[in-house]
């Protein structure tokens, strides 16, 4: 009886999460759930892109070498100074990146933003939403 009973509880709840993923991030009910579905199926794509070059028998091998490095000194120790270092250059990085990414987004807006407008105002039934400049 408690079988069932844990039977009936488990698909009651997966019916509600479907039924929510459904309705909030398919149905369009909400825009911003929406385009982060739409957004991690395009990167799910781009990361399986891989593997129509690369073999599964080789990314599972590597998988297998790199669970028993895992478990090696030598390894954990090479590890750790490669993060050590990566945490160096992440210092020396975090100085320069704002200057950076504030000319990146300038440019994002005033540049490349303003040419995608106006070629999509060629298209015929996107020139409706864009904006006039």
């Amino acid at each position: 009886m408690r079988l069932l009973q844990t039977i009936m509880q488990v698909t009651g709840d997966a019916f509600e999460v479907q039924y929510y993923v459904i309705e909030h991030f398919l149905y369009w009910k909400s825009k911003e759930k929406t385009l982060f579905t739409l957004n991690m199926c395009f990167f799910a794509i781009l990361a399986m892109l891989p593997l129509i070059i690369i073999p599964l028998r080789y990314l599972i091998v590597a998988g297998m070498w790199g669970l028993t490095c895992s478990s090696s000194p030598f390894f954990m120790a090479i590890g750790k100074s490669l993060l050590q270092v990566g945490l160096e250059y992440g210092i020396v990085l975090e100085r320069f990146a704002p200057a950076y990414i504030d000319g990146v987004l300038w440019k994002i807006e005033m540049v490349y933003i303003p040419r995608v407008q106006a070629f999509l105002r060629w298209v015929p039934y996107a020139s409706r939403y864009i904006p006039s400049a």
